[in-house]
């Protein structure tokens, strides 16, 4: 397979092989990682500290994210979410509730309008994915919104998964932008070498 000028056998077959896994979770074992993750997250200094939370509206089993939002709006932070402005670009909108949010392109609940995010070196994305590896890299739906919104974007970047969903290392290729943080459901992961 070819991507970007550089060909990475079995990207495809392992996003493939991993969203069928994480479809097979049952809701509960979804629902309680993801509240032991939410009391992990909110206990992070760059949570904590953060003035700006940008994060996603969790679907199709992935970390469920509504408590983080709503925990986030009760702490007067502003809270972002992504929306696909086309097949290319996405920027983050605020919120002040989750009835701000519509189905949008993909499907994926995303705010109407609001004031949109301006870049600070104080903010926190909370980044979704299929599957991330150690080094902080990785795997969402194969679209590239992500990486390109990380590449402009100066604050701290947290991913949230399951822990079965963290991999050793990914195929990667020179425009995929990994994260600093990783909390899952066992442990939290520092991001190791490129």
């Amino acid at each position: 397979m070819q991507v970007n000028g550089y060909t990475q056998p079995g990207r495809e077959e392992l996003r493939k092989e991993y969203l069928s896994r994480r479809r097979a979770l049952s809701s509960a074992s979804v629902l309680k990682a993801s509240d032991i993750i939410f009391k992990k997250l909110i206990c992070l200094e760059e949570y904590v500290n953060a003035d700006d939370i940008l994060i996603y509206s969790s679907c199709d089993n992935e970390v469920m994210t509504d408590k983080i939002i709503k925990y986030s709006l009760y702490e007067n932070k502003n809270v972002f979410l992504p929306k696909c402005i086309d097949s290319r670009i996405m920027e983050f909108y605020k919120i002040t509730g989750l009835s701000d949010l519509n189905r949008g392109m993909y499907g994926i609940p995303e705010p109407d309008g609001g004031d949109k995010y301006v870049n600070n070196e104080g903010s926190l994305c909370i980044v979704p994915a299929i599957c991330f590896d150690k080094r902080g890299f990785r795997f969402g739906y194969g679209k590239g919104y992500y990486d390109r919104f990380l590449s402009r974007f100066s604050g701290f970047t947290v991913g949230i998964a399951m822990d079965e969903f963290i991999l050793e290392k990914l195929p990667i290729i020179r425009t995929d932008i990994s994260v600093k943080r990783i909390v899952t459901d066992k442990k939290i992961y520092e991001k190791e070498g490129e």
